[in-house]
């Protein structure tokens, strides 16, 4: 259904989370003319991938905070507008511990997202509520906007019980983007 999905819509880039290399080998998106890509397939819910049609000018891999997670950070030219894409999916807060490992990723994603200029879209399953405290100073500290603003709640987690769906998937963008 997803490989359905991407052809269907036909977007320039996809972004995944929670991959694995059996779900890259299935979905075989170069197959459909994304010859961009940065990759790092894992066996737990932190593999990243980001595919694209346009190209890649500079994409790299970062860690932030302490558990050795990827965060992809691509700059690309779309429509002859620079833009840098951040994909991230740090820790849920399951407990008192992984809510710090996802709060020292956040607080030094924000960082280093704040040093970057120009357009900016940062995707991911933050695992943390539009509504968070947390959340809202971080978008201070990151200087990007919340894409749902305006849009209504757009909850996206948990997918098996809708009356407790709470937005933890972001679309997070700077000023310029539109």
């Amino acid at each position: 259904p997803l490989r359905e999905l991407i052809q269907s819509s036909d977007p320039d880039f996809v972004a995944l989370l929670e991959v694995n290399q059996a779900w890259i080998d299935d979905l075989n998106l170069p197959a459909l003319g994304y010859s961009y890509s940065i990759v790092e397939a894992r066996s737990d819910n932190f593999g990243v991938a980001l595919y694209s049609r346009v190209p890649i000018k500079q994409g790299q891999i970062h860690r932030f905070g302490r558990r050795d997670i990827p965060t992809i950070v691509a700059t690309m030219s779309v429509d002859d507008t620079p833009l840098t894409l951040v994909l991230t999916h740090p820790t849920p807060p399951k407990s008192e511990k992984t809510a710090w490992h996802r709060n020292i990723h956040m607080r030094e994603l924000a960082e280093f997202v704040s040093d970057l200029d120009g357009n900016i879209i940062l995707a991911g399953d933050l695992n943390s509520s539009s509504w968070s405290p947390f959340f809202r100073d971080w978008l201070e500290v990151s200087q990007l906007d919340d894409s749902r603003r305006g849009f209504g709640i757009q909850a996206t987690w948990p997918t098996n019980n809708r009356l407790l769906h709470v937005p933890i998937d972001h679309y997070l963008t700077s000023d310029r983007v539109q």
